[in-house]
């Protein structure tokens, strides 16, 4: 019951994220006190937690009301947001894990009750924050909602809110209204610069370890310059070492009068699922395929029907037709 996460007392705290009065959770098992006074905690809800841990927890918090237009009439929800500080310390990925679930950080309320949540990927696509998207806490207050619009939102099981047009344009509006906030913006590009900076940090020791262990491979004494296997006369060559010699560039003309394949191996083995390289050769100029709405090269295979449509990129070279081709 008393766990920081995944407990009564956590379920309770985010489905009563800003209750009315205070209540008390008690546990009386005398299997699991073990002789002990029966444990009780307050809950308070997650809006009062958050605002006392303001000082050590929170690094930005703010509340803003947005308005918005019903058939009934013009009407307004408060949203209020709290970004919580990142641990240093090796804490957990998800500071907010702690008030809220942390896929579902956005909380729809009505007197303080949750009736409706919403997906961390509202906070990294629809409000483009997706570097605080683990840091960021909403709640968003219908308890101004006029009695029409509020009724077009909550469900009776109140679970989950109706995905009607009237909610999809309160999350539009929610977007342009915190959009609005610079800090938000400033406090994504910090959190954007922290995981840049730990994962330079580990590539820099993934480099340390991997050169440690190709030292002790090389014993002393040993040429680092000598052949291996393979790169003796007859021998197969290393990979990445082959070149291909540069080519002479090619006279283009106006219009096209030849078209080649250059590969040197024939016929060009292509198999099921696999991909392979075919090169082009021909006296057109360069972007005559881009430049001319109606040409286009075709590539069939024989048998007809086992070949894919895609599409056909000619490698760069003097001379040579390049561009997207069917």
């Amino acid at each position: 019951m008393t766990q920081l996460t995944g407990s009564l007392w956590w379920l309770l705290q985010n489905s009563l994220f800003d209750p009315v009065l205070p209540i008390w959770a008690e546990d009386a098992r005398a299997g699991i006190l073990g002789g002990k006074e029966k444990e009780r905690r307050t809950i308070a809800g997650n809006y009062t937690r958050l605002a006392d841990d303001r000082r050590d927890r929170i690094e930005h918090s703010d509340s803003v009301d947005v308005r918005l237009e019903h058939s009934s009439g013009s009407t307004i929800v408060k949203v209020n947001y709290w970004v919580v500080r990142s641990k240093d310390d090796g804490g957990s990925a998800q500071p907010i894990d702690s008030y809220v679930d942390p896929y579902q950080p956005v909380a729809y309320t009505y007197f303080g009750q949750t009736h409706g949540t919403d997906e961390r990927r509202f906070t990294a696509e629809r409000l483009q924050l997706p570097y605080l998207a683990k840091f960021l806490i909403l709640q968003v207050e219908l308890d101004h909602l006029l009695p029409a619009a509020r009724r077009e939102l909550l469900s009776s099981t109140r679970d989950r809110l109706k995905r009607t047009p009237f909610f999809f344009e309160m999350r539009e509006r929610i977007c342009a209204a915190l959009a609005e906030d610079d800090e938000l913006i400033r406090l994504n590009d910090v959190r954007k610069e922290e995981l840049l900076s730990r994962h330079s940090d580990k590539d820099r020791e993934h480099m340390r370890q991997r050169f440690a262990q190709l030292m002790e491979r090389l014993k002393p004494g040993v040429d680092a310059s000598t052949g291996g296997r393979g790169e003796a006369e007859g021998g197969r060559p290393p990979s990445g070492t082959r070149e291909r010699e540069p080519l002479d560039p090619l006279p283009t003309r106006d219009e096209p009068t030849f078209l080649r394949i250059a590969n040197t191996k024939r016929p060009i083995p292509v198999r099921l699922d696999r991909q392979a390289l075919i090169r082009i050769e021909s006296d057109a100029p360069d972007g005559y395929l881009t430049s001319l709405i109606h040409a286009k090269l075709t590539i069939a295979c024989h048998p007809p029907g086992i070949s894919a449509r895609e599409q056909v990129r000619f490698p760069r070279r003097t001379g040579a037709p390049h561009g997207p081709t069917h």
